[in-house]
């Protein structure tokens, strides 16, 4: 039989691994949400220099 206080600090140690692979989840899951987001705002400013490139090219064209 092992001492309770060992047997509690691995517990903890348990504990502890959890909360760390939650953490890390936590935060490849954020990364990817951002990495999401960034392609959505790169595609959407390409939209708007497309459109500026339009107007430019209509604008030179009359």
């Amino acid at each position: 039989l092992e001492r309770p206080s060992k047997a509690i600090r691995r517990e903890k140690s348990e504990e502890a691994k959890i909360q760390l692979n939650l953490n890390q989840q936590k935060l490849v899951d954020t990364e990817l949400r951002n990495a999401q987001l960034r392609r959505e705002n790169l595609l959407m400013e390409k939209q708007i220099l497309e459109l500026k490139l339009l107007y430019w090219k209509e604008k030179n064209r009359l």
